[in-house]
């Protein structure tokens, strides 16, 4: 199901770990062929798969995919109701923004950008949810250390607030992404090129 011929990435799970979404480069209809676009760019798609009877089935292009834009690092909340994404759709703030959907059983709803408080003119990529309807992506449009660095947000009163950079040692000169916590042990990830190519980072 999540392994394809071509490129599967990044993935998200709902609190019961029986959904998923996970991002798949876009393909023919037999899934013998990755396609381009005009532009020769094979775009990613996402997919949602279910878990059933302990076996992983039914993986499933979302709606909204298009072959001439990508839809790529998927954040689900722990219900399964709402999922933030990256996408360079047309009619964004700048090169890669933050959307959100929202399932109500049968579908999911059209994206909805997230607004200029959070998405820049240049990459906003990569959502993570933390605790407390905490939301951290990584951005190199909001000022930043060097490259792409992780912020965090949340939403308020009915707004996103100002996104706040979480500064070093989180984030570095280089590019920092993909942050995770737990509050169980204590223990956060992060994915970070700061020793020369991408690693994971505790």
């Amino acid at each position: 199901i999540f392994n394809g011929k071509f490129n599967d990435g990044p993935i998200s799970f709902n609190g019961n770990q029986d959904v998923a979404v996970f991002t798949r480069s876009y393909s023919s209809a037999n899934g013998n062929k990755a396609n381009s676009n005009d532009e020769s760019f094979n775009n990613l798609f996402l997919y949602t798969a279910k878990k059933v009877d302990n076996e992983w089935t039914d993986a499933t292009a979302l709606p909204f995919n298009s072959p001439d834009y990508t839809c790529m690092h998927p954040a689900l909340n722990s219900s399964g109701d709402t999922l933030f994404f990256s996408s360079d759709m047309p009619g964004g703030q700048g090169l890669y923004d933050l959307y959100m959907t929202t399932y109500d059983g049968r579908v999911w709803s059209t994206p909805e950008n997230l607004g200029s408080v959070i998405n820049t003119a240049a990459n906003d990529v990569f959502p993570t949810l933390g605790e407390d309807d905490e939301l951290y992506f990584s951005s190199d449009g909001h000022p930043t250390l060097g490259s792409l660095d992780i912020f965090k947000t949340q939403w308020e009163d009915g707004s996103w607030r100002k996104p706040r950079n979480v500064n070093y040692p989180i984030n570095s000169t280089n590019d920092d992404f993909s942050y995770s916590y737990s509050s169980e042990d204590s223990t956060g990830y992060i994915s970070s090129n700061r020793s020369g190519v991408d690693r994971i980072f505790q």
